[in-house]
Formats: C-alpha cells, structure tokens, sequence
C-alpha cells in the first residue's frame, strides 16, 4: 500500500476573515502535489468567518478556536516545570542582553512560553500518526514555536518555517528581540527566506544558523490579460496596503501634496488608520484626485488592474519583507516607486521602478514623480515588457512553487 502525502499547513488566519490572500496560490499549487493538506489556522477563534474557499483535498482544523484559559496556562507549568524552565532558561541565556534591557521582557516570556505550551499539547493528540508527515509553518509565530516543543519531544520530525519580514527583524518588536526564535531555529530542518535580504540578516545576526537557511521567493501567477485599458490623461498613481503606522501612507498623501502636475491617486486596502487617512486626504490639493477603493479580493485587484492604465506604483512603508503588492504591480509591468527597506531592492531596481531611503524627504520625493512624469521614464511598452520579463525570471508563481515543493520534500 502506498502510503499517503500529508503536508501540515500553518497560518495565522487562513482561510478565515481577511489577510493572508497571498497563501490562496501557494495552498492551491501545493494541493497538486500531496494527497492531503490539513490546514491549522491558529489565530482562527469559533466566531471567525471561512473568507477564502480551499482546494477539495484540503481540511483545516481548528484546533486552537476555544480561548486559552488562565487555569490552562497554570496547568501547564505545574504538569511540566521541568520543560518550562529548561526552555525559559535557556531563551535567557540565548538573548540575555536583549531580554535584560527591558524587566518586564522576563514577564513576557514567563507568559508566551506557558501559552506555546498549550498550544503543544492542544496539537499533540491532533498529530497521532502523522510524525513522518512534513510540517510547514508559512509565518514563524506561535505555531512554529509550539511544533519546535513537539519537534524536541520527538511528535514530529520534519519542520520547516518561512519567514518574512515581521516574524525575522528584531527591530519590529517593541521587546528588541522575537521570543524563542533560537529554540525555533534548532527545531528546523529548513528556515524558508523570502529573500537574499533576510537570509543576509540572519547570517550577520544569527550565524550558527545560516546553513540552515535557503532562499524561496514568493510568487504571484500571471494575471494579466493585456486588455485595452482606459486612457487618462491624468498620471495615474496606485497604492495597494494595510492602513496601518507600518505601511505610512499618509506619507503618500503629504508627497502628492507637494506635486504639480496632475494625478489621480488610488489607494486598495483597508485598515485601523483608515479614518484618519482620509480626512487627511480631503486637505490635498485640487491638482491631486484621490480615490479609496477599499479593501479588494485579489480577483477584483487584478481586474483593476487589467482595466487601468497604471502609471506609478507607490509605497512607502517603514518596514517589508518581499511585498507581494509590489510583486503583483509589477507582473503587470507597473513601476514602482518604494522606500528601501526589507528585501524590496531585490524587486526594485533601475530598470523596474525608483528606490528612496526609509526616512525620504517630502519634496524630493514630489520633484522625483514630477521628473517622472516630465519625462516619461519606464513608460513606454519596451520598458513595461522589461519590467514583466524581470518578473518573469524572479517571482513567477510557478516556477517558484517547484522550487518549495522540492525544499519542503527532498531537503
């Protein structure tokens, strides 16, 4: 009898509520080459809403939907204290300097570890049978940290983690360091970059660990139609994020209002800031349209995009690991315009759109899309089919899923 291909899927949400679009390609390519896919949304709680639908050979299980409770999380300590304090001592050791810089870091230790540990043993009985299966953790979050328990307890024997950008830099985190991600690192049997920048920032930062790392850029498919697209004589200008303080677009909103020529600006992507952002929008000047699309499927960002004539791509986030936004603009063969942070420079290059630091002047940044404009750079159709071409040969969906599948099954 032929044994059956099982391959243990982690998300945070997925397929519940909203975020997390990018993981429907990757789950639905992936269902392609196993027998089955169980999928644990451990974010996911009984209220939640199934958003997204799954390929017919994938299951999802709830496993962490009932809230941890406080005598769950005392239990835990007086049924294993051994392990508790194994594992907390030795994160202490790991990260001294970092945990010692803020007191109340050993508090949210003490509290995150119990909580992993639940979460261990809420998944034990879930993973009967299943310890020669492969598991896959697409952020490094609780679940990486709970499965690395069950890793070191011998459940499980092949965990692989990707990480991106929140899950890697320390810098992100208000503690100065992301809890237990060395006690995750030795649990792996490969950590999953999506790009040379983070692999970069684990060799200088965590290089005891750097053989373990291999490169698998995320990925979008082809989505576009080449439509005959309306034209406009307004420049049109598209930001596609999160409103929330990471992604800083009311920055984009202070640039256009330092711009002469005129512009129609787009915004896809909801969000907690988006009240304040569009009041701020109402002060822009009469040269400036703007237009809130709201929050999009990927179905209806793509028809948007295949509809319209896109001139200029912008972001200007504070912080990225590879953004799949800029990776979708660009497979249309949009520029993009983009601070340079995270792995975003392995995207944006001279021939694919216009990189600026993380702290850019307000003016500067106005007078480069009014240059733009003025003189027409990477808009004609051979610069475009560059752009696609760079697309192409870096981050199609196809290509780099083989590239997962053989990481995930023959490392």
């Amino acid at each position: 009898m032929i044994k059956q291909k099982n391959l243990h899927y982690f998300t945070n949400k997925y397929p519940y509520n909203d975020g997390e679009q990018f993981i429907t390609n990757e789950l639905f390519s992936l269902s392609k080459c196993y027998d089955r896919i169980i999928i644990y949304p451990v974010s996911a709680k009984s209220t939640d809403k199934k958003t997204k639908e799954i390929p017919s050979n994938c299951i999802i299980n709830t496993y962490n939907e009932a809230p941890i409770t406080s005598q769950e999380l005392q239990n835990i300590i007086k049924k294993m204290p051994f392990n508790f304090f194994k594992i907390l001592f030795s994160e202490i050791l790991s990260e001294k300097n970092k945990i010692f810089s803020k007191l109340k870091n050993i508090k949210t230790l003490f509290q995150k570890l119990a909580y992993n540990l639940v979460l261990a043993e809420r998944l034990k009985p879930q993973l009967k049978n299943y310890k020669n299966d492969t598991f896959y953790c697409f952020w490094m979050n609780q679940s990486a940290v709970a499965l690395a328990i069950l890793k070191n307890k011998n459940y499980i024997n092949s965990l692989f983690v990707r990480q991106h950008g929140y899950d890697l830099y320390n810098e992100i985190h208000p503690e100065g360091f992301i809890p237990f991600r060395i006690y995750v690192y030795k649990a792996t049997k490969k950590l999953i970059s999506i790009s040379k920048t983070n692999i970069d920032y684990i060799k200088n930062n965590y290089p005891l660990f750097y053989k373990k790392v291999t490169l698998n850029f995320l990925g979008t498919k082809n989505y576009n139609m080449q439509l005959a697209q309306k034209k406009e004589s307004n420049f049109i200008i598209l930001s596609c994020s999160r409103l929330t303080p990471l992604k800083r677009v009311e920055l984009i909103i202070d640039i256009l209002s330092n711009v002469y020529h005129e512009i129609i600006w787009y915004h896809a992507g909801d969000g907690p800031e988006k009240e304040k952002i569009q009041q701020k929008a109402k002060k822009l000047p009469e040269n400036i349209q703007y237009i809130f699309l709201g929050e999009l499927s990927q179905d209806e960002l793509f028809k948007f995009y295949n509809e319209n004539n896109i001139n200029l791509f912008i972001h200007t986030s504070s912080s990225e690991g590879l953004p799949i936004s800029l990776i979708e603009a660009q497979s249309f063969g949009i520029p993009i315009l983009s601070t340079n942070v995270g792995g975003v420079k392995e995207i944006v290059n001279e021939e694919t759109g216009f990189l600026i630091e993380k702290e850019f002047n307000i003016e500067e940044v106005a007078c480069l899309i009014d240059e733009i404009i003025n003189s027409k750079k990477l808009q004609s159709k051979v610069e475009r089919e560059r752009i696609i071409n760079y697309w192409k040969e870096n981050f199609q969906h196809e290509k780099n899923i083989r590239e997962l599948v053989n990481i995930l099954e023959n490392e």
